[in-house]
């Protein structure tokens, strides 16, 4: 049993408090260099971990350079974003969520724009004639936003208490914690923020931001699903849209150290403790279905891509 040929545990016993005291320093006194080999760790994790397919339930509309090329630079009248989504919706989306916010009004809307030759150039125009969508284009986005399952995004503001009349839509979620004095206090807490026209949020009836910070090494690898603003949870734009898509409870679950997870219609999704998930990316650029702006209004798409 201890015979001299018996191998010593003495190196393994020193490589190992080596190593513990390593990580701790690191820990301690360089927290950045810490969060620097964390992101590493995760990256090496997702480029070894085997990658499953696209399940096709999600496709991106595009107004890329073909949709510019074709119908001018942007931004678009909003009479044509309406008629964008109209045709998303008749093509059987499910939800459509809008990553850009209308903030102003459209100023190529003819009743406004009138006024303002009128007053400048003392021209007077004859609007008698022109569809009703040109008079006044954000009324006519209003209306289609109200007709179909869409999803407005807004851009929160951590540095100024802008945006007191915005109209956002809380999310409807319950925190349940699991002792301690965490809670949701680790969330992030927004002042102010950048928003729709009200009109047009009230219209949509459903909203979400898409604020997201990279990491310090520039590298985009945790997004927050929930941000405190006034006392209450908002989701971000892809939680948002499957809430507007699917339905069902959201339930944020909170322990000792903060937040720990939000569970969606049964599923656990882990957070950190400021609501942040880990992206695990599914590929390159276009992994996911892509389909061109003006091939979609010209009809030309395939709408079974959207459903």
């Amino acid at each position: 049993m201890g015979g001299p040929n018996r191998p010593s545990s003495l190196p393994l016993l020193v490589t190992g408090a080596l190593l513990t005291f390593l990580g701790g320093a690191i820990c301690l006194w360089s927290p950045p260099l810490a969060v620097f080999l964390e992101g590493k760790v995760y990256d090496t994790f997702l480029r070894s971990a085997p990658r499953h397919p696209a399940t096709g339930s999600l496709t991106i509309v595009d107004i890329d350079e073909a949709s510019l090329a074709r119908l001018g630079q942007w931004p678009w009248p909003r009479y044509r974003i309406a008629r964008l989504l109209e045709r998303i919706r008749v093509d059987g989306a499910t939800a459509a969520g809008l990553d850009m916010v209308f903030a102003e009004p459209d100023r190529t809307s003819l009743t406004p724009l009138s006024g303002e030759i009128l007053r400048d150039l003392g021209t007077r125009i004859d609007l008698a004639g022109f569809p009703r969508e040109a008079l006044d284009t954000d009324r006519a986005l209003a209306a289609t936003l109200a007709g179909g399952p869409f999803v407005l995004g807004y851009q929160f503001d951590f540095e100024t208490a802008r945006g007191n009349a915005c109209v956002l839509h809380p999310l409807r979620a319950a925190v349940r914690a699991d002792g301690g004095t965490g809670g949701a206090d680790g969330l992030f807490d927004a002042r102010g923020v950048v928003c729709n026209l009200p009109g047009l949020s009230k219209a949509a009836g459903s909203s979400g931001f898409f604020n997201v910070t990279p990491d310090p090494d520039g590298v985009l690898r945790r997004v927050p699903l929930v941000i405190r603003h006034k006392g209450a949870l908002y989701p971000n734009l892809a939680l948002a849209l499957y809430l507007r898509a699917r339905g069902g409870d959201a339930v944020l679950e909170t322990g000792p150290d903060g937040v720990e997870a939000l569970r969606l219609d049964g599923r656990r999704i882990p957070l950190d403790s400021h609501g942040n998930l880990l992206v695990n990316f599914r590929g390159p650029h276009r992994t996911f279905p892509h389909l061109s702006a003006a091939a979609v209004l010209g009809g030309t798409a395939d709408p079974a891509r959207l459903k």
